[in-house]
């Protein structure tokens, strides 16, 4: 590369111009971390049907937008880390009143409706044997295990970037994804 070529400047996302409201920012910032948003979740929420799943990205993105107000562009965590960690805090959420809705219902009802609501026949047929080890095995994991392993192992995040995302210090985020590691390994030799 020579003198006069130039870098084009990496991409710069509307935050500012959504931040006050601007309905076609808004929109490119949601295109922007929609892929991201919907495999965490979906990552992190296997239990759930895609529509439920759907419901739930939905809700994030609606606490995405009422809440932009609160991202700070002051080189902490970048966007896209910052829409993703309020993506799981709904999906934590979400999580949550599931469970607290089947310890509700009767023990029977729970079963009916956890065998209703998972996946059909033909996608249980096409997943290969190592990919329902790996699924099992992140399924036994706490939510919180689930998103620290999501966040480095499949979003590539720092462990600053983490640490900005879930609001912890770095040396808390390697003990949870020390722990997470262990539990996940402790998990897979339990399926094999």
């Amino acid at each position: 590369m020579d003198a006069t070529t130039t870098l084009s400047p990496p991409l710069q996302l509307p935050v500012a111009a959504a931040q006050r409201g601007d309905a076609a920012a808004i929109e490119a910032l949601v295109r922007s971390v929609q892929r991201p948003v919907y495999a965490a979740l979906s990552r992190m929420l296997m239990h759930l049907s895609p529509d439920d799943l759907d419901d739930v990205a939905q809700d994030a993105f609606v606490r995405i937008i009422d809440r932009l107000d609160r991202y700070r562009d002051d080189g902490r965590a970048r966007f896209t880390t910052w829409a993703v960690t309020v993506a799981m805090r709904v999906g934590l959420d979400a999580r949550r009143k599931k469970v607290r809705h089947l310890q509700r219902v009767g023990a029977s009802e729970a079963l009916d409706t956890a065998v209703a609501s998972g996946p059909g026949p033909e996608a249980r047929a096409r997943g290969q044997r190592l990919a329902d080890r790996v699924n099992a095995a992140m399924a036994a994991l706490t939510p919180e295990q689930r998103g620290v392993l999501i966040l480095r192992g499949f979003h590539e995040l720092t462990y600053d970037e983490i640490g900005a995302a879930l609001d912890l210090t770095v040396p808390a985020v390697k003990s949870r994804l020390n722990r997470a590691r262990t539990a996940l390994r402790d998990a897979m030799e339990g399926t094999s």
